[in-house]
């Protein structure tokens, strides 16, 4: 997929006092404000996820272990897994891919900032959509990570891209190497019943919004399609769960979202 648009700078686009990633809205991907207020909720559904699945890191990729680790996050938003991993793995090196790069204040429009943050990770502004084979980036080559991030990227990743996303992942990963992926399915349920699963607000909104990703060439259900879609593209001992994410008062009877689940050895 080399015809796919790549994002040249980090400019921004204001409305309603937010900012947001001009190149994404106008390709399509991850529509949402990019700016501090945001961070805030990167920050807090990272440490839900870290404590509905357990840990950050899902496969036992052991990366204390190796002397050299090198670890990609394929859309690192505002490096909320990032900075969790490299708190844990500080000799591990870790790259983050993402269209922007800056830090959504407004003050970084043209700037890469590759040095900012941990000195153990390096950013890349690159749209996933294309594939990695057409980067010519000394960071994203094959056969060179042992343990790969990617998660909460239905909005963003076309619908006709996953398949061969999934197989140039595996060929970027070391042998033995490890790639987990989670996704989100919006899909609100009720343990008591109460709530109508066709009529209720909460289902008529999802309908919405997956009709919405749809029109904009996007898989809202590709979580349910993980485990499948890596054993497709060769990958071996494959472990596939689906976890429910209550919300709420985390409460038996209350709400509750469904998450995907996937990590899976080269």
């Amino acid at each position: 997929m080399s015809s796919a648009p790549q994002p040249r700078d980090n400019r921004l686009y204001t409305f309603e006092g937010r900012n947001f990633s001009q190149f994404g809205l106008q390709n399509n991907i991850h529509c949402l404000p990019i700016d501090e207020s945001e961070e805030r909720n990167y920050d807090q559904v990272n440490a839900l996820f870290n404590e509905l699945l357990g840990r950050a890191i899902l496969p036992p990729a052991r990366l204390n272990t190796l002397d050299d680790a090198w670890v990609l996050d394929c859309g690192f938003g505002k490096a909320a897994w990032i900075d969790t991993v490299a708190n844990q793995h500080d000799k591990a090196t870790i790259v983050g891919v993402d269209i922007f790069t800056g830090n959504g204040d407004g003050g970084d429009t043209d700037s890469e900032d590759e040095s900012d943050g941990p000195d153990n990770w390096i950013r890349k502004r690159w749209n996933l959509n294309a594939s990695f084979k057409t980067s010519g980036d000394m960071h994203l080559r094959p056969d060179t990570f042992n343990l790969i991030n990617s998660r909460f990227l239905a909005d963003g990743i076309n619908a006709d891209r996953w398949e061969s996303y999934i197989k140039e992942l595996k060929a970027m990963l070391e042998p033995g190497g490890w790639l987990q992926m989670v996704e989100v399915s919006m899909c609100f349920q009720s343990d008591s019943g109460l709530l109508c699963a066709d009529n209720s607000f909460l289902a008529r909104w999802w309908q919405w919004y997956r009709a919405a990703l749809i029109a904009m060439n996007k898989h809202p259900a590709v979580g349910q399609e993980l485990g499948s879609r890596m054993r497709d593209a060769g990958f071996e001992r494959i472990q596939a769960d689906m976890h429910r994410l209550p919300i709420g008062d985390w409460m038996a009877g209350k709400a509750m979202v469904s998450s995907k689940a996937a990590r899976h050895g080269r």
